[in-house]
């Protein structure tokens, strides 16, 4: 999984999930609006004859790598805690820029979010009105309307 290309190590581990898949897609989206240049020049020497490093930073962000200090997994490079937590600020700074690379979901963090599930065909979701798929409180509106709905229906179901 994505997930294990970040030292969540201190965050609390029933958040992982949820924070692990919104950094990886917060990530993805920061990459494909970088130069492929600069995603090229990772860690080490392309000839293999020079140490790797113990940390890279992505050219042209402050988004940086560092390898893992110890373990099994001590030659596996992950972006830490402190980029982590900054990486939702550079993920609104650089949205808007163009990307540099086709890809099936130009905002997979906003693909995701809208995810609908099995109840909802995605024709009818994607006939959403925009306003509708404006994000309150780490949800769509169109989501809060429909779980109000419910939650009404029950409401006036349980009264009669």
């Amino acid at each position: 999984m994505l997930r294990g290309f970040f030292d969540l190590s201190s965050f609390p581990p029933a958040f992982h999930d949820k924070i692990g898949g919104e950094v990886a897609t917060d990530l993805i989206d920061i990459l494909n609006r970088l130069p492929q240049a600069a995603l090229m020049s990772g860690p080490g020497d392309p000839t293999g004859t020079d140490p790797i490093a113990d940390h890279w930073i992505v050219p042209g962000t402050e988004i940086a790598l560092v390898r893992k200090e110890s373990g099994l997994d001590s030659e596996i490079f992950v972006v830490p805690p402190e980029i982590i937590g900054r990486l939702a600020a550079f993920h609104e700074e650089i949205i808007h820029a163009p990307r540099q690379r086709e890809t099936n979901y130009p905002e997979l963090s906003e693909v995701l979010i809208q995810a609908r599930g099995p109840l909802f065909p995605v024709a009818l979701v994607e006939k959403i009105l925009r306003p509708f798929k404006v994000v309150f409180l780490d949800t769509p509106i169109w989501k809060q309307v429909i779980a109000a709905s419910f939650l009404v229906l029950l409401i006036w179901l349980n009264m009669r």
